[in-house]
């Protein structure tokens, strides 16, 4: 009855109450392979291996937290999408991510996820949306909405996730992506006006108006090299990711680090909006969250939040906010400090500090009291009394607690816009009030929604628009050159063949790979909203797999199989008979088909042989009829013309309706466990641990060890272990003191030059006359960074952070136009490369790690190639393991650094990593932007902290921040304050910006965090009109009075002595002899474990083999044999595509580290070509072999020792051409959709020059063809087929023309080969092969030299 009740009034439109009991998840990988052999051969039993150790199912026993496999078993979970997986029985090795969560969040309650890096919040809300079926994930426990399954919930679309990462597209401006998001999301009942002063109202609310016409723009666009478009800043595109999860109207909404990378007035407001919209229209509102601000603490307890902090995986609280310190307290484990921020309070209690081992140990032993008193918390009568009356504070004595009135001293807001907007509502909650019931838009309307916004983005890439375009252009002049006046003999009848094909099939081929490339790129953003149930029907394409890499192969097979099939490569006769109806499916045999009946449908031609009258031979003469052509040959109809139309309609919506049911069939989960180990990783490691067994159990402690290692309450003396000597003293000591560097910036301006193109009139003229808009990024700056502090560099989200430090650093891009000085000491604006022998860079984002090396090795790479080589290894490694304990990593050392769609390391541990790379350099200067974004309170004052000692060294460390901890604040030892616009409002002491401020009148209100109170204060606030003037106008004085009075502060921090120029010398670069064999070792484990990769980079070329295999094979001595023949030699060429898109897979990528790293002065640019390349070859050995015994020994052509090496040789060749295209042109151009474009184009076009396609090539393309590999390929591998070579023809097939080539000698000498030298040939192409290279080689060397990242 009660769930009725519940479904009753869900269905009324009432919100969701979310439960969850015993909710518990662990990653399980499979079995071995050889286990599950043994297990189908009965030489091993399941229960040998699954049944050791199980535990109770009480989850609250004392051996609760040695998981076992019966209490993880799917059907333990009710609303998981793991029902599926029935192989529990075979795991026997897991690793915990939480464990037994109970929770129940109200409708119109805020509930937040707090804890550590890696304490599981990211994966309890993918859990909580049902994003966890990987089938190594394993649940327990039950997730409920109003008292029955999630599952319903999930699927209805009452369920909105916002996830960690934003997938946008890069080509609408803010307003766009928002104003598509509401038609796609918001009923239809309600009106477009309606819809757009929601989306206006949104903008305000999340202070987007002044980037609400700027493009989305990609991840670090024009920064990385990856070609990615200039864009909004990463705070900005995370407030656009959370208003687009607001246009939803979710009825429950689940948000993943919504305030990640904003400062903190932007997280407060953010917060305020979000806990609005929860009380005005009864949402479920779950987000986790890692720095929340003092203010959020009051927010929450105020409107009846809940919480859930966890620490690693354990839950140390669940329950109402305002009972959260009062329960601590009953612990026994203290109160919270007057004047600390209660979560920063919290989140040190849920932490190990490594930063000693005294102090790890004391921290671990009151992190699992904290965890046993929550466990046993239903045995303790006293905290079971307490439970009951959840908002009764009390305390251990039993006297009142800190009433909630006071502390709101604790967290009372500070900053004018604060005061200001406290009375104020929300435009959200007013927003959402106006949102009528009804369901979403109609199937039409989502269409047409999703048809605007595609062809809006895609018309926006200009680059590979007119790359489109040229490519066109390019095919249609070359290949009406080649085919150019065709003569009526058989050379020109073939060629006629030749060009039908062509026509038919190469552009067909052209726009396949390009959309691939787009769609595997675009489809994420549908993927997201189709998990968000926004709409039914997708874009229509292909999505049986998702990477480009494997949708490319699987591009290249579909299309081999249609090619093969028309006829023009094998004669139809010849074609298998159970692979004859391919060519009914094929759309290519269509066109082929159009166009053949169209040229040769009672087409006669010059046919040189006449009966006795003189009249036209119908015997001789049938290699000349094009009816003959068409039934003998092509096996077409005479005068096939209007079926072939309405077919080709046909399969245009056959293939809609395929690629329809692949999009609803094969919905992708954007949260991915990994893409788990290669073949050869399961064959030699886990054979390993099926010969070498020992009993294994899920990571996690057990209760006996919490109880025995937390025995007593004193034990937990802190301060007797602070006063111990930390990883942090004796990790300072070992740094080198260095010369100081103090560097100050006079006058300067940094602006980008945005285009006005549009597909307008207007817009097209304002483009030809060269016209575009300036936009000011930073403006009149003048700072100093003093050599041996540490200087925090303070603005909101686009203030300018990023570029100050990236001019700086000089790592401007070149549409960027800077004036003013920089000076390091007394050098005057330094060249890079004097930069990079004093400075390093710890960059905002961190893409640009490799996804499937561990942090150790990660950490270990990095020192051999930046520590001097005078330094063993071991003392290398020595530094590493150092560095891992000093930033907290050693949990997670020996695990994948992971990415977005790999599982590894949480977002805070790979900001560590990246932390980490730079201190094994001890630079002179350090720059680190957003160190502490992703981190964990205690974490993130652990890398202050850090920073703080490297400064004291007399290095000069300069880092932006966003959400500084009080504790954090006072660390630093200088303030630069960045505004709105890019202009300074304070460069000067930490310690005397609070006077500063005073003395401006702008009082810090008692117990409030300085820096929160500073953004407050020189932040714009956009919510209203009247807001955003009062606002401006504070933010413009405080410019001002900088402006009037820098002089006298920036002086005051500049050294009085001269400390002299820059010296060249660069200690962190790597020669060749060093670098190289680190990077080829480094880029070989991580791509050897990518199973995926690996296999398609070697089996590509191998599976377009082996269908051409099955076409062709055995290849017959008659007639048609010459057809055939001539057929594969052809489709040799194709295999340079297999190169190139294997290229484009994986070469992308690795260039944007390198990139980074040559910017750095790590290595040069040669040292990264060759260790690519010793990588690839092996690979290209690998399948260019299969490819030959394929193609050449299974199809039954001439084999001898020199015909299978040569032919071995030129697959290589080809292989080998292809990657270098690839790389050549992914180094010139970055942008890959461009680059797919004009590399398949240029390709196509020499492959239609080796001679078997046209036979009559023009002179001046006979000249390029020079430079063409296929040229030199074909002339060899023709001549190793056809010298000597005599078909099966009879004298009366010869006679009447039945077979027009009856030796190898007459094939040779219709394609002109037969006077070319073999040895000259084969030399040639040797050098072609390598030519390529050496050419992307200089390619590379120039894009190096010339351009900045």
């Amino acid at each position: 009855m009660d769930g009725i009740q519940a479904q009753n009034g869900q269905d009324q439109g009432i919100g969701i109450e979310l439960t969850l009991r015993n909710l518990s998840l662990s990653v399980i990988p499979p079995p071995s392979l050889l286990t599950r052999v043994a297990r189908k051969l009965r030489l091993i039993t399941p229960s040998a291996t699954s049944n050791k150790d199980k535990p109770t199912d009480d989850p609250h026993s004392t051996t609760n937290n040695q998981v076992g496999l019966s209490t993880l078993n799917p059907s333990n979970i009710e609303g998981t999408t793991s029902e599926a997986n029935t192989d529990r029985d075979l795991r026997d090795v897991g690793i915990n991510i939480f464990r037994y969560v109970d929770l129940t969040v109200k409708p119109g309650q805020v509930c937040i996820i707090l804890g550590g890096s890696g304490s599981g919040k990211t994966t309890l809300l993918n859990t909580i949306a049902g994003r966890m079926n990987g089938s190594e994930v394993c649940t327990s426990g039950s997730i409920q909405c109003n008292g029955i399954k999630a599952k319903k919930f999930w699927n209805d679309g009452s369920v909105g996730y916002l996830q960690q990462n934003d997938f946008l597209m890069p080509f609408l401006t803010v307003r766009e992506t928002l104003q598509y998001a509401a038609h796609l999301r918001l009923p239809r009942t309600m009106s477009s006006q309606k819809k757009q002063e929601l989306v206006e109202l949104v903008l305000l609310e999340l202070g987007l108006k002044e980037c609400a016409d700027t493009r989305v723009g990609d991840p670090g666009g024009g920064e990385s090299g990856s070609g990615g478009i200039r864009g909004i800043s990463g705070g900005e595109r995370r407030r656009v990711s959370a208003g687009v999860q607001l246009l939803t109207n979710p009825k429950m909404l689940l948000c993943d680090e919504v305030t990640s990378g904003l400062d903190a007035f932007s997280s407060y407001e953010v917060m305020k909006s979000l806990t609005n919209l929860a009380k005005t229209s009864q949402k479920t509102i779950v987000i986790s969250i890692h720095q929340p601000r003092s203010e959020i603490f009051k927010l929450l307890a105020e409107s009846d939040g809940q919480m859930v902090l966890l620490s690693r995986g354990d839950v140390i609280y669940s329950g109402s906010v305002r009972s959260v310190l009062p329960w601590i307290e009953c612990t026994g484990i203290g109160s919270c400090p007057t004047g600390v921020n209660p979560f920063d309070y919290l989140l040190d209690l849920s932490m190990i500090d490594f930063a000693s081992n005294a102090l790890e140990k004391t921290t671990a032993v009151r992190r699992d009291l904290l965890v046993q008193a929550w466990t046993n918390r239903h045995k303790d009568a006293r905290l079971s009394k307490y439970l009951k009356r959840p908002h009764v504070v009390i305390t251990k004595e039993g006297s009142s607690a800190t009433s909630f009135a006071d502390m709101s001293l604790l967290t009372s807001s500070g900053g004018e816009s604060s005061k200001n907007t406290r009375n104020i509502p929300t435009s959200v909650s007013l927003a959402v009030e106006i949102i009528p019931k009804g369901a979403g838009p109609s199937l039409l309307s989502q269409i047409r929604v999703l048809t605007s916004r595609g062809w809006k983005n895609q018309i926006r890439d200009n680059i590979v628009i007119w790359g489109c375009i040229a490519e066109c252009i390019l095919i249609g002049l070359v290949v009406g050159a080649i085919f150019y006046q065709m003569d009526d003999s058989l050379a020109g009848i073939r060629s006629r063949s030749s060009l039908i094909y062509a026509v038919g099939a190469i552009q067909a081929y052209l726009m396949l790979m390009i959309l691939i490339y787009r769609l595997s790129q675009e489809i994420v953003v549908y993927d997201r909203e189709r998990m968000d149930r926004c709409y039914a029907f997708a874009v229509l394409c292909s999505s049986v797999v998702r990477g480009f890499s494997s949708a490319s192969m699987l591009g290249n097979a579909i299309f081999a199989f249609f090619g093969l099939s028309t006829g023009f490569f094998v004669v139809v006769s010849d074609i298998p008979e159970w692979l004859r109806w391919i060519r009914y499916f094929a759309y290519t045999n269509l066109c082929y088909s159009i166009l053949a009946s169209n040229e040769f449908t009672d087409h006669r031609f010059a046919c040189p042989y006449t009966d006795a009258g003189g009249n036209w031979d119908s015997v001789r003469c049938a290699p000349y009829d094009g009816n003959a052509i068409l039934v003998g040959q092509l096996d077409l109809k005479v005068g096939y013309y209007p079926e072939p139309l309405l077919y080709m309609l046909a399969y245009f919506f056959g293939f809609l309706f395929v690629a329809w049911v692949a999009l609803t069939v094969h919905i992708v989960n954007p949260t991915n466990m990994g893409m788990g180990p290669t073949l050869m990783d399961l064959f030699i490691n886990q054979a390993a641990k099926f010969f070498h067994r020992k009993p294994h159990t899920v990571m996690s402690a057990s209760a006996d060890g919490i109880a025995s290692a937390a025995s007593s309450v004193e034990s937990l003396d802190i301060e007797k272990a602070r006063k111990g000597e930390t990883r942090l003293e004796v990790f300072s000591r070992g740094l080198e003191r260095k010369a100081p560097v103090t560097i100050r910036v006079e006058g300067l301006y940094l602006s980008v030059f945005l285009s006005l193109f549009k597909w307008t009139p207007n817009g097209i003229w304002q483009w030809i006359r060269g016209m575009k808009k300036e936009k000011q990024l930073l403006m009149n700056v003048d700072v100093v960074f003093p050599a041996g502090e540490l200087t925090a560099i303070l603005g909101g989200s686009g203030a300018g952070k990023t570029s100050l430090l990236n001019v700086l650093l000089h790592r401007t891009s070149s549409n960027l136009k800077m004036k003013g000085s920089i000076y390091y000491n007394e050098t005057k604006n330094p060249s890079l490369r004097m930069i990079n022998s004093v400075c390093s860079y710890v960059r905002q984002d961190d893409n640009f790690l490799l996804s499937h090396l561990t942090v150790r090795e990660t950490l270990q790479y990095a020192a051999e190639l930046r520590m001097d080589t005078s330094i063993s290894r071991a003392d290398k490694y020595s530094k590493v393991e150092d560095i891992i304990d000093l930033l907290g990593l050693r949990d997670c050392a020996d695990v994948i650094i992971g990415s977005p769609s790999v599982k590894g390391c949480s977002g805070g541990q790979r900001r560590r990593v990246s932390i980490g790379i730079q201190l094994v350099t001890e630079p002179s200067c350090l720059f680190l932007d957003e160190p502490t974004s992703g981190l964990d309170a205690l974490t993130a004052k652990a890398v202050v902290l850090t920073l703080k000692r490297i400064a004291a060294s007399g290095r000069t460390v300069v880092c932006t921040i966003h959400q500084p901890r009080a504790d954090i604040w006072h660390v630093f030892d200088n303030v630069v304050l960045l505004v709105t616009g890019g202009c300074a409002a304070y460069s000067g002491r930490a310690d005397r910006v609070v006077e500063y401020f005073e003395e401006a009148g702008h009082v810090a209100p008692e117990f409030t965090n300085i820096p929160d109170f500073i953004l407050d204060t020189a932040s714009v606030n956009l919510r209203s009109p009247e807001l955003e003037e009062k606002t401006r106008k504070v933010v413009n004085a405080l410019v001002e009075r900088f402006d009037n009075n820098k002089g006298a502060m920036l002086s005051s921090q500049l050294s009085a002595q001269g400390q002299g120029e820059l010296t060249k010398l660069n200690p962190q670069y790597a020669h060749f002899f060093k670098a190289f064999p680190i990077l080829t070792r480094r880029s070989f484990v991580n791509t050897f474990r990518q199973k995926g990769l690996y296999f398609n980079r070697v089996f590509q070329p191998v599976i377009v083999a082996i269908i051409m295999t099955i076409f062709f094979a055995p290849l017959g001595n008659g007639p048609n044999g010459v057809t055939s023949r001539f057929g594969l030699l052809q489709q040799t060429s194709p295999i340079v595509f297999s190169g190139m898109l294997n290229n484009v897979a994986i070469y992308p990528f690795e260039r944007d580290i390198s990139y980074r790293e040559i910017s750095d002065g790590g290595y040069s640019a040669t040292s990264f070509f060759f260790s690519f390349m010793v990588n690839e070859l092996p690979l290209e050995i690998i399948g260019s072999l299969g490819v030959t015994i394929f193609m050449l020994t299974i199809t039954r052509m001439q084999t001898t020792i020199l015909t299978f090496f040569s032919f071995w040789v030129i697959m290589f060749g080809y292989i080998n051409t292809g990657e270098t295209i690839g790389m050549a042109f992914s180094t010139f151009a970055t942008h890959a959709g461009f680059n797919i474009t004009l590399m398949s184009a240029v390709i196509s076009v020499f492959s239609l020059m080796t001679g078997f396609l046209s036979l009559n090539i023009p002179r001046f393309l006979e000249v390029i063809n020079y430079i063409s590999l296929f040229k030199y390929g074909s002339v060899i591998m023709t001549q190793n087929e056809f010298e000597g070579k005599v078909f099966d023809c009879t004298p009366e097939q010869v006679k009447v023309g039945a077979c027009p080539i009856p030796t190898g000698k007459d094939a040779l000498a219709l394609l002109k080969f037969q006077d070319k030298d073999w040895d000259l040939y084969m030399g040639l192409f040797v050098a072609v092969v390598i030519g390529y290279r050496i050419l992307a080689w200089i390619v590379l060397l120039a894009k190096v030299k010339t351009s900045r990242w």
